[in-house]
């Protein structure tokens, strides 16, 4: 299998430093405390530590834009108090406590003064969240609660998904939208995804997380949608002659459109070919359609393999290699990688490979 590389999707951003000071309300000497970045919702990951000492601790680093943290502060081994806060490039003061009512103030920063505006709904709901699973956990005989229970989560999380609209379209411009949309924009509906973007690429297009992580749900939600039972996505693209081909009007015209996405230099792609050729030679009467798209980057090097190899179904390319466009839309990451297509536009299966092919052809077109 050939399979995309890191350095071939790799961005470079720019990194800024930052300076986290802070003090804790009773804290001591010998103290340590803990930045961790909070990856998603339910996970963090430490990046830096420091020892409390003279009525104040230093953490210094850089970040490409300003992201979510948060802090914990070790006590005798134990963590013992922090919260969450939002870093940016330059000095951030803080004021850890060991009270659980206060846990973190980050004072003149209005970035988490609005972070703790909606901070504080999304803490409450997500914990009326939790207490309902749990619920459910303990009394799984109890089928009438759970139903009630289920559907109690499903409200809490339209109304954390709500949470996360009202306070984007509030404050559109602000960094703390920004941060909000990275870390919960997957509450949100597709409507309600595509109209935030929308507000946040004319209000916010300084702040760099909207447009990585916009890129990052798009391709996910896409791929929810290409999944089997989902419907498929139309492109179009040069065939061998440069004309252009609409993948619909293949679709609509054949019972089992399979869209096989290969490159001349690759090799598993190659050996799969013997199967694909039996599959076409001996379903193409019963109304199977073959779609190759090449992530070649050379057209001599596709068109010598596709002759050299006999492949007699449709061919395209935009020579574009692991840009190409169709790839990107259908999230390819490796190949030999395939889609197959019903005629009406549902997915029926991907990727499968030799017998598994020829079986699953046998049973959906007898």
């Amino acid at each position: 299998m050939a399979t995309l590389t890191a350095a071939d999707v790799a961005t470079c951003q720019a990194q800024s430093p930052f300076s986290l000071r802070g003090s804790i309300d009773g804290g001591a000497n010998g103290d340590t405390v803990i930045l961790a970045q909070l990856v998603d919702v339910k996970s963090v990951v430490p990046v830096d530590t420091a020892v409390y000492s003279n009525g104040q601790f230093v953490l210094d680093g850089a970040i490409d834009h300003a992201r979510l943290f948060v802090l914990l502060g070790i006590k005798d081994g134990v963590p013992a108090f922090g919260g969450d806060l939002i870093i940016e490039k330059g000095e951030t003061w803080v004021r850890m406590y060991k009270d659980p009512q206060k846990m973190i103030e980050v004072p003149k920063s209005t970035t988490n003064s609005l972070w703790r505006t909606f901070s504080m709904k999304e803490d409450d709901l997500l914990r009326q969240v939790v207490t309902y699973k749990m619920a459910m956990r303990n009394a799984p005989a109890a089928y009438g609660n759970n139903k009630v229970y289920s559907h109690a989560v499903d409200s809490l999380n339209h109304l954390r998904g709500q949470n996360v609209y009202d306070f984007i379209k509030k404050y559109p411009a602000t960094t703390a939208a920004d941060v909000v949309y990275c870390q919960y924009s997957s509450l949100l509906t597709d409507e309600e995804f595509n109209e935030i973007s929308g507000i946040l690429s004319l209000n916010n297009p300084q702040q760099p997380g909207y447009a990585e992580t916009y890129e990052t749900v798009k391709m996910a939600r896409m791929q929810r949608r290409l999944q089997p039972g989902g419907t498929y996505i139309d492109f179009a693209m040069p065939d061998m002659d440069g004309k252009t081909v609409k993948v619909s009007d293949i679709v609509k015209a054949n019972k089992v459109t399979m869209i096989d996405f290969w490159a001349s230099w690759c090799g598993p792609c190659r050996m799969e070919m013997p199967t694909v050729k039996r599959a076409y030679d001996f379903f193409k009467s019963k109304g199977f359609e073959v779609i190759g798209v090449s992530l070649d980057s050379n057209k001599d090097s596709w068109q010598n393999a596709v002759r050299n190899m006999g492949l007699n179904w449709i061919q395209l390319s935009d020579l574009q290699y692991w840009r190409c466009s169709a790839a990107q839309i259908y999230g390819v990451r490796s190949i030999p990688s395939c889609v197959l297509v019903a005629q009406d536009g549902t997915i029926l299966a991907k990727d499968l490979r030799g017998e598994q092919l020829i079986q699953f052809l046998l049973k959906t077109l007898k």
